[in-house]
Parts: structure tokens; sequence; C-alpha cells
């Protein structure tokens, strides 16, 4: 099981230019990266990654105001120095948790799958100023989910969002084509809070899903996307 951590993401209805670009340093010269919206107050810089990685990423975000990172995922495995280590920065600051401009050490082993990826959320530290109405996005959500699951074997996929969400209002999507379609909702243990969903694997050998929570409106809370994740089928 891989756990994937995502300190409080923040949201608002600002909207965002995707401007922000990271790079990997390399001798044919420096790729970048786009950093799409997520939503209003996020963007997600996407990773190749290939065997024995162990490069300096870096990202410029969209705007001057103050983010920090809320999410390591993607389809691995991969490492990257989080917040606090003296290797990942802030606007050249080593140990720094939020800025303008980020940079961190990201690795990989030997024998990295094929499409394999770092998706790299950032978040906005201060929430926009909303002119739509009293309603706010939830303030975090994370999952733990599995790296791969086996033919016919039951998928476990936890989660933790805040505020709590109704009973109801949490649900898995799947990307099908161009489209979001809805696996389920997630069911809400109270003696540990967290939700989850189970369900039967049923995708071919080789196949790579991609998933995302979504926690829906509710009285003063607007409907709120996490960031992508993918789980494939295990050989």
């Amino acid at each position: 099981m891989r756990r994937w951590s995502k300190l409080g993401a923040i949201f608002a209805s600002l909207s965002l230019v995707a401007t922000g670009f990271a790079s990997v340093a390399g001798a044919g010269g420096d790729p970048t990266f786009p950093c799409a919206v997520v939503n209003a107050d996020t963007c997600t810089v996407t990773i190749p990654l290939t065997s024995n990685m162990n490069e300096q990423v870096g990202s410029t975000m969209p705007d001057n105001k103050p983010w920090f990172e809320n999410v390591d995922a993607g389809q691995g495995p991969y490492g990257i120095t989080g917040p606090g280590n003296p290797e990942t920065t802030w606007d050249g600051v080593p140990g720094a948790l939020q800025g303008s401009v980020w940079t961190a050490i990201l690795t990989t082993g030997a024998g990295e799958p094929a499409g394999s990826q770092a998706v790299l959320t950032f978040a906005h530290v201060n929430s926009s100023t909303t002119t739509t109405g009293p309603a706010q996005p939830y303030t975090s959500l994370y999952e733990t989910f599995p790296y791969r699951v086996a033919v016919g074997a039951l998928a476990k996929i936890s989660a933790v969002v805040s505020p709590v969400p109704p009973r109801g209002h949490l649900v898995l999507v799947r990307k099908s084509g161009s489209h979001w379609v809805s696996v389920g909702a997630f069911a809400y243990s109270a003696r540990t809070k967290k939700w989850t969903i189970t369900f039967k694997w049923r995708f071919p050998k080789h196949a790579t899903e991609t998933f995302r929570l979504l926690a829906t409106a509710a009285p003063g809370l607007s409907a709120t996307y996490g960031g992508n994740f993918k789980v494939a089928t295990l050989a």
C-alpha cells in the first residue's frame, strides 16, 4: 500500500493562468513541464520518470503569492525531498516551507516502469478573495491507495477530507477517455475518521487507471477535486 501525504490545501475562486514551469537539469538542456490548473488555487506539474534519476527539479509558480507543495502523487515509485528538507528550497532558502519558486531533489531506482510520472500539486498558502458567494471549497483531501491490484481482487482506497463532508458527498471518480465517471461513494468511519471505498478490480493486465476524489457540494461548501492518482493491474 503506497500512501501519498497531503498537507492542507487551500482553495478559492481566483482564475489562474497556467504559466508555471518545472525543469529537470540535463546535459541536453532543461526540459520544462507546464503547471496545469487543477482548481482555483492549485496547479499541478507532471514529470515523466526514467530509471536512476537523481535530479534537481523546480517550479516557478503562476503568481507571486506564497505557495506550498501539498500533494506528491502519480505513478512511481519515486522519491522527492519534502518540506523542511535542506535540499528543498523556496525562493532559494533551504528548508523553507513556502514561496513562489520551488526546488527539490527527485530520485528513482533502476528499472523504473514505463509510463511512470511524478504528479506534484501546489496550492496557495492563503486562499484568494471570493466574490461568488459564501460557499468555500474543502480545505484538504488526501488518499491512501494500492499501487497495483490483481484482476478480480478487491481494491481499497481510503481518504481523509477536511472539513468532513456529509455522508454520500465523497465520491471516487475514474478517468474514461475525456470524461470522469463515478466509481462509487465512500463510506465514513467515525472511529477512524476516514472514508473508505472497496471495489472489485476488473481491468485487464497492463492497464493503468487514473482516479481522483470528488467532495461534492454541501451547505457552505463547494465541490472540490483532489489530485489525480493512478493504480495499475498487477501482472
